[in-house]
């Protein structure tokens, strides 16, 4: 959702409903709105897209959080998804923390 090259497709795909959301033309502002209405919309036109075939086109969607310079991923059910690697996330870890802190969340 994040890359402008993606745009044009989505709005060939969705232009009916951007423009019932006051949208004609895609820009970041649209894409990462403060109550997300077009990332909604750009992600269930992911999710229900499918290849001639009748395989989903897509096994779901990356977008920046709203709440920081923070990349989102979002997987679709039914989507295998294999980890390239795991580690375990402990209240020490400094990612997690700056995380809580940002959220306001104690950790336990």
């Amino acid at each position: 959702m994040e890359s402008s090259d993606a745009w044009p497709v989505f709005e060939d795909a969705l232009a009916p409903e951007l423009c019932r959301l006051g949208i004609s033309r895609l820009d970041i502002g649209a894409v990462r709105g403060s109550d997300r209405p077009v990332t909604r919309l750009l992600a269930r036109w992911a999710y229900l897209t499918s290849l001639a075939s009748g395989e989903p086109a897509y096994g779901g969607v990356r977008y920046m959080s709203k709440l920081g310079p923070f990349e989102c991923w979002a997987i679709f059910d039914g989507v295998q998804w294999n980890p390239a690697g795991q580690s375990r996330i402990t209240k020490q870890d400094a990612a997690y923390s700056e995380a809580c802190a940002l959220l306001e969340l104690v950790a336990h």
